[in-house]
């Protein structure tokens, strides 16, 4: 991309102009999010650090399902102070998850595109737009998904690296956080890539197991029981009661509920008294419908499979990169439970496509009308700007969820793009 002579001269103040604003926003953000005390997933997170404590069943009444015991015990430490404290102690630590998580995305795009440094900040700050929605979502979390994200693209940096036992205990302790992640293992496992597979499953097994030096063997046997089988229900989709509720909800950007929404009934206790109506284009019965939806999800993960059936010849391949990439997308779109905040993992992504959008002097019209729609719905139409009732009437149509099986495509074509610039 070339810089018109006038905004090069001005790019040092621009620089500093965008730096400002970010700072600002998130100081900002930080200051509305630690006033906000009883709101949000942390709230939730440190009870669960509190149940851990006093040895009390995790899950009773439905709590915090979705994670393993290994989250109970990551919160425990927050939870020895009040929450509104434990909350302005740990916020820095989701604002030094994104620095890493900037830092190890700058690192590997700056390793595969040839960007000098002005044009390598441009693309953090681009890339960063795109996904400044669900960032700013997730900071209100203390940035768990965000440190998720972190541990999961340090592994793979780590790997690139060839310290494979490093790369393998980051991304095993990603995936004790929480389920989904083991995504990567799996895709590892298909590049044949046996080494890091191996540390990765070894890691993963360590700290999830970790938590039986305090709850006891008869405990944690029971809470993996009980974790276990929400595993199974959510990834299928044969959850019921509060596992069903949660999943169906209008606000669920995951693919599954998505389509579910068009194609049958929505369970009337999947809405919140403030959700509106959800859609309803078709009503076929919940067997056939999820038989349909089954069937997307299967031709989707095949198209991956296919694309993504190269052997490894070295680590450092720039497909390697967009391959991570929408491996992170599908870690989304499969996931039973996808909200806003979980987004933050399409950062990845988006520094690859705002790298993409520097270095070629064009790309294609489609690219660009897929990129404008989920700029105009993702990055700019924020609850804080359209407010509550108007972002909740556009989360039933799952606008969100098809943006970013837009950017999935877009990842898609990366590859080609790049070798045609």
């Amino acid at each position: 991309m070339r810089i018109p002579p006038v905004i090069a001269k001005k790019e040092p103040l621009l620089r500093r102009i965008v730096m400002a604003l970010g700072i600002g926003l998130l100081l900002g953000w930080a200051a509305r999010d630690l006033i906000r005390v009883h709101d949000g997933d942390f709230k939730t997170h440190w009870e669960t650090g509190r149940r851990f404590l006093a040895g009390e069943f995790l899950y009773a009444g439905g709590h915090d399902f979705p994670y393993p015991p290994f989250l109970g015990m990551t919160f425990a430490p927050a939870a020895l102070l009040p929450m509104p404290i434990a909350k302005a102690v740990y916020y820095p630590a989701g604002v030094a998850s994104l620095l890493v998580l900037l830092w190890t995305l700058r690192r590997l795009v700056r390793s595969v595109f040839p960007l000098d440094e002005t044009q390598a900040f441009w693309v953090t700050a681009l890339a960063v737009f795109l996904c400044i929605q669900f960032i700013l979502r997730d900071q209100a979390e203390l940035g768990l998904n965000t440190a998720v994200v972190a541990l999961i693209w340090l592994g793979i940096y780590l790997w690139r690296q060839r310290r494979d036992l490093l790369g393998g205990i980051s991304l095993g302790v990603a995936i004790a956080i929480k389920c989904t992640p083991a995504i990567f293992l799996g895709y590892f496992v298909w590049k044949r890539q046996w080494r890091v597979a191996f540390c990765t499953g070894a890691g993963a097994f360590f700290f999830t197991v970790l938590p039986v030096v305090w709850q006891g063997p008869p405990s944690w046997s029971n809470h993996m029981k009980a974790w276990a089988g929400n595993a199974v229900h959510g990834i299928s989709g044969t959850g019921s009661g509060f596992e069903a509720s949660e999943m169906l909800r209008t606000k669920n950007m995951s693919l599954r509920p998505s389509l579910m929404g068009y194609l049958a009934r929505v369970p009337e206790s999947s809405r919140r008294f403030w959700d509106p109506p959800s859609i309803e284009f078709l009503n076929l019965s919940t067997a056939v419908a999820g038989w349909v939806v089954n069937s997307i999800l299967l031709i989707i993960l095949g198209i991956f499979i296919w694309w993504s059936r190269s052997v490894v010849v070295a680590r450092d391949e720039p497909r390697l990169l967009w391959e991570f990439a929408a491996t992170g997308i599908l870690m989304l779109l499969f996931s039973p439970i996808t909200w806003g905040q979980h987004c933050v993992a399409l950062l990845p992504a988006c520094f690859l496509i705002a790298a993409l959008l520097v270095v070629r002097d064009r790309v294609p019209r489609w690219v660009m009308v897929l990129l404008s729609v989920y700029i105009f719905f993702c990055s700019l139409l924020g609850r804080d700007l359209i407010g509550r009732e108007l972002s909740l009437r556009l989360a039933t149509y799952h606008i969100s969820t098809f943006c970013i099986l837009g950017l999935f495509a877009i990842v898609l074509a990366g590859p080609r793009l790049l070798r045609s610039r």
